[in-house]
């Protein structure tokens, strides 16, 4: 206990200091197998974490596809049959999305749309969330979080972009090569798909829609339950991402605080505390 106290006084002693500039160096063994590097630029594995948390917290949006191009094209062109076998199809495999994450996935909670709605979302609009029958529905509102999205699709290859190190990958980039077409993936609000560590798809294969929103919901359930501890934590806030992104009120954290069922040490908590107070969440 006495180790561990002297391991997290040094940490935020340092922590502390780097408010004004922080180093570009690890601290401790948490620091070191974080590789903390610049804030700007956060190592895959420091940004997973982050993701992580936030999406525990908040919404995971499904965007549904629907091709109105194509069936748009195959009605001007008189191909009016192959547009309603098209539109039939979305419907049915939408349908299948839908109940599959229904039932399988539990992570945090979802919401359903279709991608032609994605513009509308964005620019703040509320009116664009389905129902179980794929019917856009006034009353399913967006409650105030942040979300991310997911979708049936195309993952595309992580390409490294930082400098040759021997320690290994540490920055990589979504490339243009697609990996798989038949995925389950992950994106930020940005749609920018996300990058490993954090477990962001999951293989679908012929009609198995369940099975790939089971999948995806018990990767991200490993990945948070490895990384939810307090040194992860102290870790990220040391990078200066901020608690208001991890927890949706100064309640929640408290919360967190009161019931997490590991060691925190008494001068940890009092500058977790201090920054939370600190700080303006998206519900006081």
């Amino acid at each position: 206990m006495k180790v561990s106290a002297v391991f997290f006084f040094t940490f935020f002693a340092l922590t502390l200091s780097a408010q004004q500039k922080i180093a570009n160096r690890s601290v401790g063994t948490v620091a070191d197998s974080m590789d903390i590097a610049d804030d700007a630029d956060p190592t895959n594995r420091a940004q997973a974490i982050h993701d992580i948390l936030h999406l525990k917290g908040n919404m995971l949006i499904v965007r549904l596809k629907t091709n109105d191009r194509s069936i748009d094209a195959y009605e001007k062109n008189g191909k009016k049959e192959l547009a309603e076998k098209l539109r039939n199809e979305n419907r049915e495999r939408n349908l299948k999305i839908l109940d599959a994450f229904e039932r399988e996935f539990d992570f945090c909670p979802v919401l359903f749309m279709y991608t032609s709605s994605t513009k509308d979302l964005l620019a703040g609009k509320q009116n664009v969330f389905l129902n179980d029958k794929l019917e856009i529905d006034s009353n399913i509102k967006l409650s105030n979080c942040d979300y991310y999205f997911a979708e049936y699709g195309t993952v595309r290859s992580n390409t490294r972009v930082d400098d040759y190190r021997y320690k290994g990958v540490k920055h990589t980039a979504p490339s243009s090569y697609p990996a798989s077409d038949h995925c389950f993936l992950i994106s930020s609000k940005d749609l920018e798909q996300l990058r490993e560590p954090f477990p962001f798809y999951t293989l679908v294969t012929l009609d198995g829609y369940n099975k790939g929103a089971r999948d995806l919901n018990a990767g991200l359930w490993r990945y948070y339950q490895r990384n939810s501890t307090a040194d992860k934590i102290v870790t990220l806030i040391s990078k200066k991402f901020k608690l208001s992104e991890l927890f949706s009120s100064y309640a929640d954290f408290a919360d967190w605080m009161e019931t997490y069922d590991g060691y925190i040490p008494p001068k940890t908590k009092e500058y977790l505390r201090s920054k939370a107070r600190a700080e303006k969440f998206a519900n006081k």
